[in-house]
């Protein structure tokens, strides 16, 4: 299953996969349904979602800047998930694309985001001290900072419930709650929502949040 995974990642960065690489006038055309959005999709394609990224990845279905998404008509999307993706942006725009996401959504409307968990990260670092402190090893440069192959893979800003919390609140979001990384919420994904490498220990906060159905900013 891990060789699966590798291998359909692999293909994902040359264009090879199951994504339609289409723009919204095109999607709109073809009938794709844009009513579960999994923005910031990468290399992971989700069957019976919408799959978007700015980058035109084997896995991407819609090519869509994922910040502001336009054309996406407000209160028209029932789900949206973004893994690992709003780590990438910085600290001062991160409350304009949570409102943003917050307005394309249904009342009554869910999100899921998955991010590193500071507070997870520096405990397991701690804990593991002798091994980051070993020449050779590195001190998870690419976990805290981004994989750096490109000019979207760097980490602007760092989050731990609390401040999640607090930014979805501040736009309107309510039912705030943090979940578990023992298994995807979507039978048969696995994405970085489930990283437990390379100690075991899970690092990503996981939290799922409703826009409520009577909203001051529908």
């Amino acid at each position: 299953m891990i060789f699966i995974r590798r291998a359909r990642k692999l293909l994902s960065t040359y264009g090879i996969g199951a994504g339609k690489r289409l723009t919204l006038a095109q999607a709109l055309d073809y009938g794709v349904d844009l009513k579960r959005l999994h923005l910031g999709c990468g290399n992971i394609h989700i069957e019976d979602w919408c799959n978007v990224d700015v980058l035109k990845t084997g896995a991407t279905d819609l090519v869509l800047d994922i910040q502001s998404l336009p054309g996406i008509a407000e209160n028209s999307v029932e789900k949206i998930y973004s893994c690992h993706v709003l780590e990438h942006f910085s600290t001062s725009d991160i409350p304009r694309i949570l409102a943003r996401w917050y307005d394309v959504l249904q009342p009554g409307g869910e999100i899921r985001i998955s991010v590193p968990d500071l507070d997870k990260i520096t405990k397991i670092y701690q804990d593991n001290l002798n091994h980051f402190l070993t020449p050779g090893h590195q001190p998870w440069i690419a976990l805290i900072y981004g994989g750096q192959k490109d000019q979207y893979d760097f980490h602007k800003t760092g989050f731990n419930f609390t401040y999640l919390k607090d930014l979805l609140t501040q736009v309107g979001f309510s039912s705030i709650q943090e979940y578990g990384a023992d298994r995807h919420f979507i039978e048969g994904v696995f994405d970085n929502s489930l990283a437990r490498e390379p100690f075991d220990k899970p690092i990503s906060l996981n939290v799922v949040a409703t826009k409520d159905i009577q909203s001051d900013r529908a």
